[in-house]
């Protein structure tokens, strides 16, 4: 199950992939007045309608099918991944958690798989890449970048759902906020959307340990 979730995220990537080449090449002919979101809806009578050579139209309306035909096949994935997965207790009560929906929860409930692998949620905040690295020489030890040990997936995930989260929970924007105005690298945001992710995997742990739901005010102290 988890690497058949992980085939998803992969053709999740070959779209993103033929929606950016698509673009390029209209920028190439200096067609780049759409946007992404309306580069979406495009079909082959829009790709006609624009001012391309013919051959570079053929390729773009290929590209079409290649997008329509990994659309259906994450819908098909997505379809049998509900399932199987819906009625788990445990995964719905994560859902619970801010930022955290269908997709999100699936990539986070495959990829923990047994919590009590987890001897704490330090533990499995290390293993969502989710607390600085540490470069140690001799008896100096430093708190570096974030580690790149543990799994890349979790990472996305928590941090997709922090991204989400302080969009519509504003005490969660208010904590992001605060972490971010105490930095001044060009980084801030980003740190500080690393720490409420941190949070966010906090919560899960307990969440799948103790089969309870999300509470804001715990997770904030």
């Amino acid at each position: 199950m988890r690497d058949f979730s992980r085939r998803r995220a992969g053709l999740v990537e070959e779209g993103a992939s033929c929606y950016s080449s698509l673009r390029m090449q209209f920028i190439r002919y200096n067609q780049n007045s759409m946007s992404l979101n309306a580069l979406k809806h495009f079909t082959p009578d829009d790709i006609e309608a624009v001012s391309l050579p013919l051959e570079l139209k053929e390729y773009c309306k290929m590209t079409l099918e290649r997008i329509d035909l990994l659309s259906r096949q994450i819908r098909d994935i997505d379809k049998y991944l509900k399932t199987v997965t819906l009625d788990e207790p445990n995964f719905r009560a994560m859902l619970t958690i801010p930022g955290i929906h269908y997709v999100l929860g699936l990539t986070i409930y495959y990829e923990v798989g047994d919590i009590l692998r987890f001897k704490s949620a330090k533990h499995l905040a290390s293993y969502c890449r989710l607390v600085p690295g540490i470069s140690q020489s001799s008896d100096k030890i430093k708190r570096g970048k974030g580690s790149k040990q543990g799994n890349h997936y979790l990472k996305w995930a928590f941090s997709q759902a922090a991204n989400m989260a302080v969009r519509y929970y504003p005490r969660l924007r208010k904590f992001r906020d605060k972490h971010a105005n105490r930095r001044k690298s060009n980084a801030h945001i980003l740190v500080a959307n690393c720490i409420l992710a941190h949070k966010l995997a906090t919560a899960a742990f307990h969440i799948l340990r103790d089969g309870v739901v999300f509470e804001e005010s715990r997770l904030l102290g």
